[in-house]
């Protein structure tokens, strides 16, 4: 083996976004998308009562708070900061072991794009459907609609589609990612804004809102809804998948990551809300004038019937809801579908750039890491287009790996020490016009995390072998084993890639890391200078690489008052 390290060529940092606007509209299309408005929706009919869903609201909402914002914060200070991939932010803090724990982080995204882009296919054959044919107004009718699309080879060609436009958008690099998003984002959201107001005002759809806030106590037993809460909440707002840390490479200094970290994800959030209170009075609303002695119990099954584990709820009731609007339904069910079409290619191209500029840190051009990468996921995508099985497989096993995920990030600020990360990484390189981070993040990201992470797993583990004692081993496409097969296997993976990189002797990868935790772990350290000054000879190690990285450490002349 050749003892000499390899030499990469380190680029300059990146160019940053242009406006506030750019950054608020750029995050929010990183992950507003069919995460919200066909994943949310499917999720809250899965955990549902027959009396009601507000237990899961409840959750998912204090999930915000106590999971996906604190390790936001995380993504947020440590992109904008060392402004390179994920993997090279873990091997800068934790030294080797981060380049497997920022794999992980990287490739889940793989995994996830993968059967994403055929959902996204899913929404262009959608802007098409209106145009071809009447839209539907029985579920029947429009059931049928999907389920012909989706069994059919016809679907391989919308998903090819989206693999050849991301492809291609990949290359324009953040300045026509900011443009396009800064346009399309907002019509989406006035577009799902007035529809749900319009929702609001069907017969019967006050029995819709009824469900969604009745609590049915019965299913607080159930440890997978807590799961979910917190692996759909992550999804929604890109907690600890890699993506946000990503784009805060496009930071510098005068930008508010605080204020990004707490308004875009809420704002997010809200977003899937207004999905949920769009799609279920549709439902209730539709069911009932067609059906006046329809009970509860039997919409209930109708919503979790739609399609295979409710893959098509959002793509067989918005069409029956736009059907209503008379002349005008099918224009705006067209334009509705092309606004969420650019918004998940939005999010997808998020996906691809983040393991694109993995690829570039080991010295592969950006050309060639987007044929990689896009091509992998395009072959690994296939099997979601074949079959809707390995479809929801793929979306239950790596949508519960982002807790995993998510430990990851908090191993990060732990091995790190949170008392230092605070101060040194987060509120020493704050924008003049942002708020500190306050103690209280300490108890969540080392202490309430942590415990529900570990509490959830063991949870969802014991209740699975608990209620399957005969079948929990055997593999199926939802069995608690096939799981673990799936990722165990991309672990043996991952390890090998792990130590052939090692093995390659990258330069970066022997660097030195952030001063180790050693001395971190309390504020009295902070009293005699001791990190003051290992992270003085870090900041000096950061400029020597990067020679314009001085904008991460002296505020800009221009501020962000955002």
């Amino acid at each position: 083996m050749n003892s000499n390290p390899i030499e990469i060529k380190i680029n300059k940092p990146p160019k940053s976004f242009q406006n506030t606007a750019g950054v608020i509209f750029s995050c929010l299309g990183c992950v507003i998308g069919t995460g919200n408005i066909w994943r949310f929706p499917r999720i809250i009919a899965r955990n549902s009562g027959s009396d009601g869903a507000a237990c899961f609201f409840i959750l998912w909402v204090v999930s915000l708070f106590t999971w996906s914002i604190p390790l936001l914060i995380v993504e947020y200070a440590i992109g904008r900061f060392l402004r390179v991939s994920p993997i090279r932010c873990f091997t800068h803090f934790m030294g080797k072991v981060g380049i497997g724990l920022g794999g992980w982080v990287t490739f889940i995204n793989f995994f996830i794009g993968s059967y994403y882009m055929v959902i996204l296919g899913w929404c262009l054959y959608y802007i098409y459907v209106p145009i071809k044919m009447k839209l539907p107004s029985e579920e029947f009718e429009s059931q049928q609609i999907f389920d012909s699309f989706v069994q059919s080879n016809w679907a391989f060609i919308p998903y090819t589609m989206c693999f050849i436009f991301i492809s291609i958008s990949v290359s324009g690099g953040i300045k026509v990612i900011e443009k396009v998003n800064v346009i399309l984002v907002p019509i989406l959201l006035a577009i799902l804004l007035g529809i749900f107001f319009y929702s609001t005002t069907l017969q019967f759809g006050e029995y819709g809102f009824d469900f969604l806030f009745s609590f049915d106590w019965k299913t607080l037993a159930n440890p997978s809804m807590y799961l979910d809460a917190i692996s759909q909440n992550a999804f929604d707002t890109g907690a600890a998948l890699g993506q946000i840390t990503a784009y805060s490479m496009y930071l510098t200094r005068s930008h508010s990551i605080m204020r990004y970290s707490l308004f875009i994800p809420i704002i997010n959030n809200l977003v899937s809300f207004m999905a949920s209170m769009t799609i279920f009075p549709t439902v209730f609303g539709v069911l009932l004038v067609k059906n006046p002695t329809y009970s509860q119990t039997a919409i209930i099954r109708i919503i979790k019937g739609g399609g295979l584990a409710g893959t098509g709820l959002t793509f067989i009731w918005l069409p029956i809801l736009m059907e209503t609007l008379d002349g005008y339904g099918r224009a705006l069910c067209s334009i509705f579908f092309i606004c969420l079409s650019f918004a998940g290619i939005s999010s997808l191209i998020s996906v691809l750039e983040l393991q694109t500029i993995s690829l570039m840190e080991f010295g592969i051009k950006r050309k060639w890491a987007v044929m990689i990468i896009a091509s992998g996921m395009y072959l690994f995508g296939i099997g979601s287009v074949v079959d809707l099985r390995f479809l929801v497989n793929q979306d239950s096993v790596w949508g519960f790996s982002l807790i995993v995920s998510g430990t990851i990030y908090i191993s990060l600020v732990i091995w790190y020490g949170p008392f230092n990360f605070r101060i040194k990484i987060v509120n020493e390189n704050k924008s003049k016009y942002d708020f500190t981070l306050p103690y209280a993040w300490i108890f969540f990201i080392s202490i309430l995390a942590p415990f529900q992470a570990l509490a959830l797993i063991t949870w969802w583990i014991y209740s699975e072998i608990k209620e399957n004692p005969k079948s929990w081993y055997i593999p199926s496409w939802n069995s608690l084993i096939t799981t673990w097969i799936e990722w165990i296997i991309f672990l043996i993976l991952l390890v090998i890639t792990t130590l052939f990189i090692l093995k390659l002797n990258i330069i970066w990868v022997k660097k030195i890391s952030l001063p180790s935790v050693s001395i971190q772990m309390t504020p009295s350290a902070y009293k005699n200078n001791q990190i003051g000054i290992q992270h003085s000879q870090y900041i000096s190690y950061i400029e020597s690489e990067y020679e314009d990285h001085a904008s991460q450490i002296q505020e800009s002349s221009f501020g962000d008052n955002f």
